[in-house]
């Protein structure tokens, strides 16, 4: 196996302790109708979870919101739940996908 591969599947199991014994950093990018739920149910579930939204909704208890992505350098997972990638007119539209980028 690869010097790569190696460090890859390292890194694989070392999120996935991480997972098991809810020490994960968890980011969720948008605190909408799906975000904050999803974000306070991982909370719940003892996770530390920082959320990022343009409307800078503010949280307590191991969640905290933020409309900077500082915190996803220290993530060892980032959700993103931004509204779908169709306008008004139905047309393409990934303005929401990218600006969460």
């Amino acid at each position: 196996m690869s010097e790569a591969l190696e460090t890859a599947a390292g890194a694989d199991e070392a999120l996935q302790k991480k997972l098991r014994t809810k020490t994960a950093h968890v980011v969720v990018v948008g605190l909408g109708y799906v975000g904050l739920p999803v974000a306070l149910e991982l909370g719940k579930a003892r996770f530390t979870v920082s959320g990022i939204d343009v409307s800078g909704l503010r949280a307590t208890g191991k969640l905290t919101a933020t409309t900077t992505f500082d915190s996803v350098a220290e993530a060892g997972v980032v959700i993103i739940c931004v509204p779908p990638p169709l306008s008004k007119t139905r047309d393409l539209d990934f303005s929401y996908i990218l600006n969460s980028c």
